[in-house]
């Protein structure tokens, strides 16, 4: 299993994740990992670490979009965020439906 995926299996549930659990994956960078995610199109957001008293700084992680693909913003939902596709309960794809324009 490559790192890529390893972190991915973290994230995948869109709940905030400290890096420390990534480190606890033995990942010794996940921050050149995270930015390798980001331009293989992975929409990733990061804050200052709020579940844990850190030494230091660090940073909690959290999936947005499930992208396999390179992305751009034309590609990604303005609604609910998903690359390519829809989260199930976006607007969007609700509108789509009803009105017989569903396209993705």
């Amino acid at each position: 299993m490559t790192q890529h995926t390893k972190i991915l299996n973290v994230l995948e549930n869109g709940a905030w994740h400290c890096t420390s659990e990534m480190y606890a994956l033995y990942i010794a960078d996940p921050r050149t990992r995270l930015a390798e995610l980001k331009k293989q199109g992975y929409e990733l957001v990061s804050r200052w670490c709020e579940a844990h008293k850190h030494d230091g700084q660090m940073k909690e992680w959290r999936l947005l979009s499930r992208s396999t693909w390179a992305t751009t913003t034309k590609d990604t939902c303005p609604k609910c965020h998903w690359f390519m596709n829809h989260n199930p309960s976006c607007p969007t794809l609700k509108e789509k439906e009803l009105t017989g324009q569903l396209k993705f």
